[in-house]
């Protein structure tokens, strides 16, 4: 690196005894306490090098800053090449060289280069187009000494950087803290080497010492260097590393940084693995040696998305067993926030298990080993349960159960499952006494879920908790699986709980997908005796709603009653038994469940429960205001099948109009006279007032209109039946003139079907006697006119038929003839 300042000093002179320069262009500025801009055209500088020197305003206790910015990158040849190169000092005696500019990895990522004394030399290549814009930016500034560049962040790339304490090489004075900060290319791992500028110097390493500090995402890792000498370490990729020297008052010399990224990657490998996978991974070399500043990294990654049980078991380890493994380590990650879950290091053969989808293991090797180590081997494989599993049995006498390492922190990236078995026909019963598990406000992602049973499923689980719920929980059958899966840990605890057996009464916690039991869990025949409990609890502000399927229950000895809210007077209840499926929906968020057996005569039950949200029916009336547009009323569960044993009621009111009710009926239970499930409208605010319609049925569509500012509507159901419901669309009635229900009236309707009847029959009757009399009168005169014709006929024609009678008048025929006929004459 110094013969770059050999070749151009001369130049320099001559610039400086002339003013010009015979191969480039000699440039002199002058950095104060602001920051100044200074661009760079390489197009506008003849062929040679152009050589930029800035001292600064404060000759004595200053160095000079420099920040490079350009809108383009230049090639990594020209990085290699120095073509653009940086030096501390302004003749030969005292030129340090501090790096070359190698472009702008990210836009926000510059290159920063600062001198240990008060100026710095820039020397520019015009020889080739290092620039594909020809623009280069300095942004320089003069800083004090007296804080060792400790805000200046350095950028390492492949080429080396140096950073040296203020007056390098001779010891610093008057410094009040000294700090460098360095950050390398992603995926790149940085080398740092220490050095004092007088070797020979041996630091009470209690007085002076450096202190170096990486910060990889959200976690530090700290190393304390006591330079004697010459020291390299090496410093993981994503790291920002912050390199403080204390105590440097005691030495009389300077210290010097050098850093530098790593060009390729030494040792990456990725494994992939299923759930059959075994495979053994070891350190280069193994087992004859291993070379200083070494890292190697294996990923090993899980075929599918799911988190598997990745277990490492350590089968050979000879490291450098140093304090806090400061040297040689082997330390496992996750990769998603490169948090250390896990390491080793010395002869211990340790086994580790881990909860993940992947998985990465690092080697790194530090300097000044014992060259008689071998190295490790290690085997990996995935495994079905977890190293932390228990089984336990419960019994009458209350027993203790804990998190592993319990009541420090529990160890990361676990999944721990413990199964607690009772006898038969009892329950397992668990009362959380300490927790500190972590998670979030109301327990979205649960750390702890219990399951009733042994299967892991929605459906089995009775509830969980997180944070520093100390809930309690019973089981149906007489297993209880707990499962305590847990990411990141630093500070929780864990838990502590208790456990035993006992009768079935069970805490069941409802939520916004439907859970399901069957009781009893055996098959066959229920036993007489039980009178078993069940709370559900809505974990949320929400009514519950639960479906009863597959009922065998014994009438009317064995019995299920519900208690909406609590038990005892002032609490809503049902109860019911036989083989009819039922469906109930709560008031509040709590429900009671008993089931009562004096037989064996039945099968049980199954039960499904869920967290239900619907605003309208609930303890008390809605009240409903209508607006300009139409609302909707919907029934509970509407296009599913509504509940039993309901009293929905609603209030609707109107500031100005009237309000339009328009009722479709999907399908309310029929019965004779709507007294078992049915809507009710009144006008008015309660059912004391008139009541406009009651229906139910199938397929009807109906329209009412209230008379004054206000519709009361109750929806009533019963136990035993239910079907589709309804919807109820409301608005305001803006007519004023027709006050009567446009929609047809029974009564209306009756009234006018008898008017019509009567007339018909008054017409009819007024026939009737029209034509009656019209026939009298022609029988008369056709009476007449036969007697005369038929006198003049026998007498004068017919002698023989003299003494025939003469048939009798209308009269006779009418009356005394009729009487006679009845009396045999």
């Amino acid at each position: 690196m110094a013969t770059y300042g050999i070749l151009w000093w001369p130049v320099i002179l001559l610039a400086q005894a002339f003013g010009t320069t015979v191969h480039g262009v000699n440039i002199s500025l002058v950095a104060n306490g602001t920051t100044q801009t200074f661009s760079y055209n390489q197009s506008a500088y003849p062929a040679g090098e152009s050589i930029i020197l800035i001292r600064t305003e404060d000759p004595y206790t200053s160095f000079v800053e420099v920040e490079v910015n350009t809108t383009a990158n230049v090639t990594q040849q020209v990085c290699k090449d120095g073509n653009i190169r940086f030096y501390s000092g302004d003749n030969s005696t005292n030129l340090l060289y501090l790096g070359a500019f190698c472009g702008l990895p990210t836009r926000r990522r510059t290159q920063n280069f600062a001198s240990s004394q008060n100026a710095m030399t820039i020397v520019i290549e015009n020889g080739t187009a290092i620039l594909t814009d020809n623009i280069l930016t300095l942004d320089y500034n003069q800083a004090h000494n007296r804080f060792c560049a400790y805000h200046i962040a350095f950028l390492a790339m492949f080429t080396p950087g140096y950073v040296r304490t203020p007056g390098y090489p001779s010891g610093i004075q008057n410094v009040s803290r000294c700090s460098w900060v360095v950050s390398g290319p992603p995926s790149k791992r940085v080398l740092l080497t220490f050095k004092y500028a007088d070797k020979s110097v041996i630091p009470d390493c209690s007085l002076t010492y450096i202190a170096v500090e990486a910060i990889i995402g959200y976690r530090r890792k700290s190393q304390t260097l006591c330079l004697k000498g010459e020291r390299t370490v090496a410093i993981y990729e994503h790291s920002i590393i912050s390199i403080s020297p204390r105590g440097l008052e005691h030495i009389n010399t300077g210290i010097e940084v050098e850093y530098v990224a790593e060009e390729e990657d030494r040792c990456y490998n990725t494994l992939r693995i299923s759930n059959e996978s075994v495979g053994e991974i070891m350190s280069p070399g193994f087992p004859t040696g291993y070379s200083d500043l070494q890292e190697c990294r294996w990923f090993i990654f899980s075929n599918t998305s799911e988190k598997l049980y990745i277990q490492l078991k350590v089968l050979e380890s000879d490291l450098d067993d140093t304090e806090n493994c400061s040297k040689d380590i082997v330390e496992m990650y996750n990769p998603a926030n490169y948090n250390i879950i896990g390491s080793w290091c010395g002869r211990t053969k340790p086994t580790f298990q881990f909860f993940l989808t992947t998985l990465m293991v690092v080697y790194r090797t530090g300097t000044e080993h014992s060259r008689n180590h071998t190295g490790f081997k290690l085997r990996y494989e995935i495994v079905e349960d977890g190293m932390c599993d228990q089984q336990l049995t419960a019994s009458d006498i209350k027993q203790i159960l804990k998190s592993d390492n319990y009541p420090n922190p529990f160890p990361s990236y676990k999944k721990c499952k413990y199964v607690i078995t009772s006898s038969p026909r009892n329950a397992v019963y668990i009362s959380v006494k300490a927790s500190d598990v972590g998670g979030r406000i109301h327990c979205v992602d649960r750390v702890i879920s219990v399951y009733d049973g042994l299967e892991e499923t929605i459906q089995n689980r009775i509830g969980g908790f997180c944070l520093d719920k100390t809930p309690s929980y019973q089981s149906l059958s007489s297993q209880m699986l707990i499962v305590f899966e847990v990411d990141a840990n630093i500070y929780n605890t864990g838990f502590l709980l208790e456990y035993w057996e006992g009768q079935v009464n069970v805490a069941l916690e409802a939520s916004g997908y439907d859970k399901s039991f069957v009781f009893p869990p055996v098959k066959g025949n229920y036993l007489s005796g039980y009178n078993t409990w069940w709370n559900i609890t809505s974990s949320r502000p929400r009514h519950i709603v639960v479906w009863f399927t597959e009922v065998d229950v014994k009438c009317p000895e064995d019995s299920i009653t519900l208690h909406d809210g609590g038990v005892g007077q002032g609490y809503r209840s049902w109860t019911f038994c036989g083989k009819d499926d039922r469906s109930f929906m709560t008031t509040t968020e709590q429900l009671f469940i008993n089931f009562q057996t004096h037989t064996n005569l039945g099968k049980g039950f199954k039960l499904a429960y869920q967290s239900y949200y619907y605003r309208y029916c609930g303890a008390s009336v809605s009240e409903l205001t209508t607006d300009d547009s139409t609302s909707t009323i919907y029934s509970p569960a509407y296009s599913y099948q509504y509940f039993d044993q309901m009293n929905c009621r609603w209030l609707l009111t109107s500031s100005e109009d009237r309000i339009k009710l328009i009722i479709n009926i999907v399908n309310i239970s029929k019965s004779e006279n709507c007294v078992q499930d049915f809507l009710a409208v009144y006008d008015g605010p309660s059912t004391k007032y008139n009541r406009l319609s009651i229906v139910c049925g199938s397929n009807i569509t109906k329209t009412v209109r209230s008379t004054g500012k206000t519709l009361y509507i109750q929806f009533v159901s019963d136990g035993y039946s239910s079907a589709y419901g309804f919807s109820l669309v409301y608005s305001p009635a803006s007519e004023n003139i027709d006050l009567k229900d446009p929609s047809p009236d029974p009564l209306i309707i009756g009234l006018i079907v008898l008017f019509i009847i009567v007339g018909i029959a008054i017409i009819l009757g007024f026939c009737y006697w029209l034509r009656r009399k019209n026939l009298k009168s022609k029988s008369t005169s056709a009476e007449e006119n036969s007697m005369t014709v038929t006198s003049s006929h026998v007498v004068a024609s017919n002698p023989t038929y003299a003494n025939v009678t003469a048939p009798p008048s209308y009269t006779e025929a009418t009356g005394n003839g009729l009487d006679q006929n009845k009396h045999g004459i």
